[in-house]
């Protein structure tokens, strides 16, 4: 026996829009299936995305308030006492609340038991999640109830915050061709350094304010110092980010500063890179995550009184912070300062560095900063190229880069830098086209010779071309290898082999890979199979 009073329960915010609910029973076991009931409310004037599920019937009774229903291709409006029944693979949504007090429903869906499922649909691999032979990423990222970002502008900072990376070095000739390949790839922000460093900087910077570039503006960065800002302007900058601490303990204890002192050279140095021509001034305040907000708060509130400052960049310096901070952080942020532009600048020591940046776009920033290879002091900043593939590919999110040029720049930093990439790192490690397992090369050698449906991307979620890499998915041979793998290196080779051949060459290949402790080349796999047909 089971007796639940609604009006013991509370109302619950939904992950979609505005809706909430009283989620009555979940997962309840009925016969052979599960059933979830409950009461839902949709806002006056709120709606949600008209959607279907595959393995389950809706049914809904208009408890109080109207509002408009679609299910199919019909729309109608529903009062206290309608029913919609929406079956498995129906087209079904609350179009509009339209009573004040908007409308409540119950609810009740039953999960249909898997003996009774139909055959597996094809199910639609349309855009955005997927495209032939470029992309197959999850299409929840898609259907996420979150406000719907249009376009981010990145600002890669690779000719400053990089160069800080240890043990790497970039000479004045090596700027330029860093900041030449960051413009083939379209960056509409290069970040190209502190003139005040040294006079190599100085130069390059020049130099590259003199190309020109048709898609990128070059910006410089300077101390709160009117010194530094002057010699920014000289250099020929478009743009200007003026740096200082808003760490209170650091400000106090290592600068020897008040609060008042630091607002009094920020401003000063604002208005007057306002004063000199700089069309863009953005304020960054280093060490924020690690600040009492009561103390961030009021200083932006000064400097936004008292200067016309464009942007605010809210700095993740130390890599300390997760997704929902940054969000409600620059939630809060964008609420107080409506007129200014946020940016986000953040660090990769705990790991959150990607989800960070899609986090503060969330909150309401414009703008990320980023770094090619994730260049930059300790673990590093942002990689560009993992920041923009997660925007453009995963989100649907526009960047105005041109993506064929993004290995070719993280080949060109590699080289200067001396750093290689990371085996497994995300969009252009080696690994990240080799596969070793013999049950995952043997889906993809199914689907590659499926002819009734033909889907590519298995096991990546974006082709290496896409990025403009040369190189592509390839087999790796070793302990874990099954008999496809060697039928597909063996097609690739132009080699045929009967199926007792490729079981010995098996053998082989596991028991070398056993002795080696590593993998098998593809040289020797076609070696083992000589030795099969001689015999050996």
């Amino acid at each position: 026996m089971l007796l639940i009073n609604e009006n013991d329960m509370r109302w619950q915010d939904a992950a979609m829009a505005n809706l909430q609910l009283k989620n009555i029973l979940t997962n309840y076991h009925i016969g052979e299936g599960n059933v979830n009931c409950g009461v839902s409310r949709w806002p006056h004037g709120e709606a949600g995305k008209p959607h279907t599920h595959d393995a389950q019937d809706e049914i809904y009774i208009v408890l109080r308030g109207q509002g408009k229903a679609r299910l199919g291709e019909e729309t109608r409006v529903l009062g206290p006492g309608d029913i919609m029944h929406a079956r498995a693979g129906e087209v079904h949504g609350m179009v509009e609340g339209i009573s004040e007090n908007g409308i409540e429903m119950f609810y009740m869906d039953q999960n249909i038991p898997f003996s009774q499922w139909p055959e597996v649909p094809d199910y639609d691999m349309g855009e955005p999640f997927y495209q032939e032979g470029v992309k197959w990423t999850t299409r929840h990222n898609f259907e996420l109830e979150k406000k719907h970002i249009d376009h981010v502008v990145l600002h890669d900072v690779t000719l400053r915050d990089g160069d800080q990376t240890p043990g790497s070095v970039f000479l004045e000739d090596e700027r330029l061709r860093i900041a030449d390949a960051l413009a083939e790839m379209k960056m509409p922000r290069i970040e190209a350094g502190m003139p005040v460093v040294s006079k190599a900087v100085e130069n390059a910077m020049r130099r590259m304010v003199a190309r020109n570039y048709p898609h990128s503006k070059i910006y410089g960065f300077a101390r709160a110092v009117i010194g530094d800002v002057d010699l920014c302007k000289d250099v020929g900058c478009q743009g200007i980010i003026i740096e200082y601490c808003v760490n209170p303990i650091i400000i106090k204890h290592a600068y020897r500063k008040t609060p008042k002192e630091v607002v009094s050279n920020l401003i000063a140095a604002i208005n007057h890179a306002k004063e000199i021509g700089f069309e863009d001034v953005a304020f960054m305040g280093w060490d924020w995550f690690r600040t009492p907000i009561e103390f961030t708060r009021p200083l932006i509130q000064e400097i936004y009184d008292n200067t016309q400052l464009d942007g605010l960049v809210i700095v993740d310096t130390y890599g300390s912070s997760t997704p929902d901070a940054v969000e409600e952080m620059f939630r809060l942020f964008k609420e107080w300062f409506p007129r200014l532009r946020l940016e986000f600048h953040g660090h990769t020591d705990n790991g959150c560095g990607d989800a960070n940046c899609l986090a503060a776009l969330w909150g309401g920033a414009e703008v990320i900063h980023t770094s090619i290879n994730g260049m930059g002091e300790r673990c590093g900043n942002n990689p560009t190229e993992e920041v923009a593939v997660l925007m453009e590919v995963h989100k649907g999110i526009d960047t105005g880069l041109d993506l064929t040029k993004i290995a070719p720049a993280c080949y060109v930093v590699s080289t200067i830098s001396n750093i290689p990439f990371a085996a497994n790192k995300p969009v252009m490690g080696t690994r990240a086209l080799q596969i070793e397992s013999g049950v995952s090369l043997d889906i993809e050698y199914k689907m590659a010779h499926n002819k009734d449906y033909t889907v590519t991307n298995i096991y990546n979620t974006v082709s290496p071309s896409v990025v403009g890499r040369l190189d592509k998915v390839h087999p790796v041979l070793g302990k874990n290898s099954g008999k496809s793998s060697i039928r597909l290196i063996l097609e690739e080779e132009g080699v045929s082999a009967t199926d007792q051949e490729i079981a010995q060459v098996l053998d082989k290949v596991k028991a070398e890979s056993y002795v080696t402790k590593s993998g098998v080349s593809t040289h020797m796999m076609l070696k083992f199979l000589d030795d099969v047909r001689a015999g050996k």
